[in-house]
């Protein structure tokens, strides 16, 4: 086995496309999955403020969160591998708040 350095620096987002299946688009969504317009979402605004490098969001199979009409999405820091933190959010109404949080 062996460590390998990514090219994410700073922090890898996990958007749960589990929990999305419950939650309707809203009319402003270009696509029917909502773990995926998150992901686009999340994506553009990073490269947006130069920090794509930094920080990688990708979706992921079920997270374990799983509540109900909302999404969980995963953040793992890496200089801190081992500790994670899970947020529960709607990923259309929070996403402000989401990108926010993950850039901080």
């Amino acid at each position: 086995m062996k460590k390998e350095v990514t090219s994410w620096s700073k922090r890898a987002v996990f958007v749960c496309t589990k929990c999305s299946k419950e939650i309707a688009p809203s009319e402003l969504s270009n696509t029917e999955n909502v773990a995926e317009n998150l992901k686009n979402y999340l994506k553009a605004e990073l490269r947006s403020k130069s920090l794509s490098k930094e920080i990688r969001v990708m979706t992921s199979s079920c997270l374990g969160a799983c509540p109900k009409g909302e999404q969980a999405i995963a953040v793992i820091d890496s200089d801190n591998s081992t500790t994670q933190t899970v947020i529960i959010c709607h990923p259309e109404k929070d996403k402000t708040e989401i990108l926010d949080f993950i850039s901080r």
